[in-house]
């Protein structure tokens, strides 16, 4: 027994002695470190609680050099998802062609001029929403339409990307309609308020839903306070991703510019489940072919399970 006690001791003398082999680096040959002293918690993993999460939005008005505009703006930006707007039914397809990792979802909302395929006959074309999430192929996607329409021909509503498990990622594009006659006004505020019914059952459950796109009116309006959250006087679960110090806390109802003239009607609105009041975020507006401008805005959001039920 005295024997085997003291074979440890002679081990440990054998490596302290011996050279290391050829072309070992000097630095390889180190006695083993104690691990530190914990304080009972888990080591943190950077991005652990919180991930910058950047959407791209952008109303195209039909225009090809716009759309490549904003994925562009995806790329630079790392955005997981790309919302868009005034989409042709052969631009989505070309956009699946180019990119089949992609996940695209797709909502015609209406047949349109100005549409057609470089080269077609015929008139009229499919133009609408389009949501992408650019990490895979393998995400679901879909398409609930407003219950309220201009008119039989219309179908507006939000074209919607889900990806991940508990909590799940939802990223929607959306058109609000354009009118300032009163009758449309109060049809755009009950599509709002179908976005907030459509939203609600997914950030009880827990899950960050981001909603962006052209919403056609201004950030202080009745049809907004859908979306908007109670400190901003809304009834909605949203906060607007809107320029601000890092971590700013304070929340507003911002008109900055996102069309040629100074107009505010493009948004992208981060559930307050999982976009804390408190997050760094930020908005960056860039102008394109179209006369919106496209929106690069990102939220440091919180994905642990169980902490975002609301």
């Amino acid at each position: 027994m005295a024997v085997l006690r003291g074979l440890p001791l002679l081990a440990l003398l054998l490596l302290l002695v011996l050279p290391a082999p050829l072309g070992t680096p000097a630095a390889a040959v180190v006695a083993p470190v104690a691990a530190p002293a914990t304080t009972g918690e888990p080591a943190a993993r950077p991005g652990a609680a919180r991930e910058r999460f950047a959407v791209v939005d952008h109303n195209v008005q039909k225009r090809w050099p716009a759309l490549r505009t904003a994925l562009r703006l995806a790329r630079q930006s790392n955005a997981r998802a790309v919302t868009l707007q005034e989409v042709c039914a052969w631009q989505v397809a070309r956009l699946r062609r180019a990119h089949p990792g992609w996940t695209v979802a797709w909502l015609p909302v209406r047949r349109t001029d100005g549409c057609r395929a470089p080269g077609a006959a015929g008139g009229r074309a499919a133009t609408g929403n389009v949501a992408v999430w650019t990490e895979a192929p393998d995400g679901t996607t879909t398409t609930p339409v407003f219950d309220d329409q201009l008119g039989s021909t219309w179908h507006q509503g939000l074209a919607c990307v889900t990806w991940g498990d508990r909590p799940f990622r939802r990223v929607c594009s959306t058109h609000l309609l354009s009118s300032s006659i009163p009758r449309r006004v109060r049809l755009r505020a009950r599509q709002a308020a179908d976005v907030h019914r459509t939203a609600a059952p997914w950030t009880r459950r827990g899950d960050l839903v981001v909603v962006a796109g052209d919403l056609n009116d201004a950030p202080r309006s009745r049809p907004l306070g859908w979306l908007y959250g109670p400190s901003t006087g809304g009834r909605g679960r949203f906060r607007e991703v809107a320029p601000g110090p890092a971590g700013d806390d304070t929340e507003c109802r911002c008109a900055v510019a996102t069309r040629d003239g100074g107009a505010r009607l493009d948004y992208v609105f981060f559930s307050d489940n999982r976009a804390r009041r408190s997050a760094r975020h930020g908005l960056r507006v860039v102008r394109t072919a179209s006369d919106h401008h496209a929106l690069v805005g990102w939220f440091e959001v919180d994905l642990r399970r169980g902490s975002g039920r609301s």
